[in-house]
């Protein structure tokens, strides 16, 4: 009866070492960073308009970005646990009111993102950040749509079960060592029974 009963108790330790217990996503900029990639090209659909970009930014856009990503992304999204800006870019596109208004996508090309990477996009309208719609995610892209252009910044953001570069994350090192030496001692406390 002791043999079954430690069996029982490595069995609950193991498998309760292979799950993973999470604090509540913390509320600050310290889980915000800045990056430093480069928008390597923009272009737009839904429009003739070349795009202009540029990596002058409102110097109050710069100081209020960490702060945004918090309120806007981090607090909203319950998995959500640190970000970091890629990028941010002054973006100019020529584009008629009746293009605006139906929206133009634009595409820019940014080092570092992933095809699975959490891609958001804030735009810095009158005063204050929002986020747009992000249409698409590819490796090394991200479309979005927009209907004004002014300061942007490229955010990816980590979740919960995912690391950086997109990969979800799996069984311990601790935990497969702990259920190898539960099987051995089965096995070992089977043969000397026999």
């Amino acid at each position: 009866m002791k043999k079954f009963f430690a069996a029982v108790c490595a069995a609950v330790m193991v498998l309760g070492s292979t799950f993973t217990a999470f604090a509540a996503p913390s509320s600050t900029t310290a889980n915000v960073t800045i990056g430093t990639a480069t928008v390597k090209e923009a272009t737009a659909e839904g429009t003739s308009a070349k795009v202009e970009i540029k990596t002058e930014v409102d110097s109050k856009a710069k100081d209020t970005i960490k702060e945004a990503v918090v309120e806007k992304l981090l607090k909203t999204d319950s998995k959500a646990k640190a970000a970091e800006v890629l990028t941010m870019v002054d973006v100019k596109v020529a584009a008629t009111a009746e293009e605006l208004a139906k929206g133009v996508k634009v595409t820019f090309a940014v080092d570092g993102i992933k095809s699975k990477s959490n891609i958001k996009v804030l735009h810095y309208v009158d005063g204050n950040w929002k986020e747009e719609k992000v249409n698409s995610v590819a490796y090394g892209k991200v479309t979005a749509t927009f209907y004004s252009f002014s300061p942007v910044a490229i955010v990816e953001v980590e979740t919960e079960g995912t690391t950086s570069d997109g990969t979800g994350v799996g069984f311990s090192t601790l935990s497969l060592i702990a259920a190898a030496g539960l099987a051995g001692a089965v096995v070992c406390g089977k043969k000397k029974s026999n």
